[in-house]
């Protein structure tokens, strides 16, 4: 059942895909980006200039499902995490591996790993690129500042993130919506009809697949349908 359902998702992809943005800051996908993703060290993957990039070009985009409010992001995005907001509502939940070309901003690493003050001058110095909401449709990198060949693209995560991301390591969290989606599943139990709770057993939150990131907006949209019917 569940494969059926992602496989009419997938057939239907250009609906909740965000629109690749083209070099030229306009809707549409370019043939190359002046960007490349490769280990960036101890921080993992990130995203650097194969070439030198002028001020205000676009560098890539954010690549991923556009959806209707930040729980339903964080459910399909899983424990990867990658959601940015952007216009009225909407959220890109990005992912974590890029699919298409110039896809790949949600993989840009933040300038810091530390950061909680929004007047920290040495961070603010490291930061090269900005986002930038493209006619409500996608979202655009683009460069602050020159960026050299062979730099690493460096965003603003902004305090909150990283406020919220220090507050869950004391805590020990690790911040997977797994656990967060079966206390939601146990208030559904018995409210809705047994065939999509078979589907909804069916979440993973771990995924990097497309076909992962399609089956759990397909279980998001399902299971906030299943909440207003049931009044949760």
């Amino acid at each position: 059942m569940a494969s059926k359902m992602a496989q009419k998702l997938l057939d239907a992809g250009d609906s909740v895909r965000v629109k690749p943005v083209t070099v030229d800051g306009t809707i549409g996908l370019s043939k190359s980006y002046p960007v490349e993703v490769k280990s960036a060290g101890d921080k993992g993957m990130g995203v650097f200039a194969t070439r030198n990039i002028k001020r205000g070009e676009v560098c890539c985009y954010y690549d991923g499902l556009v959806t209707f409010g930040v729980a339903k992001g964080a459910m399909i995005t899983g424990e990867q995490g990658y959601n940015q907001a952007f216009a009225n509502d909407l959220v890109l939940a990005g992912f974590k591996q890029q699919f298409r070309v110039g896809g790949c901003a949600q993989m840009c690493n933040d300038a810091s790993t530390t950061y909680t003050d929004d007047k920290d001058l040495k961070y603010l110095k490291n930061i090269n690129v900005a986002d930038k909401d493209i006619a409500g449709m996608g979202m655009a990198f683009v460069a602050t500042k020159r960026i050299k060949k062979g730099e690493e693209l460096l965003y603003s995560y902004g305090p909150q993130y990283w406020q919220i991301h220090n507050a869950r390591a004391k805590k020990g969290e690790s911040g997977d919506m797994q656990a967060k989606w079966d206390i939601c599943m146990n208030k559904l139990n018995d409210k809705v009809e047994p065939e999509l709770m078979e589907a909804f057993k069916l979440y993973d939150s771990s995924g990097t697949e497309l076909t992962d990131y399609i089956a759990r907006y397909m279980l998001a949209e399902m299971i906030c349908e299943a909440q207003h019917k049931a009044h949760i």
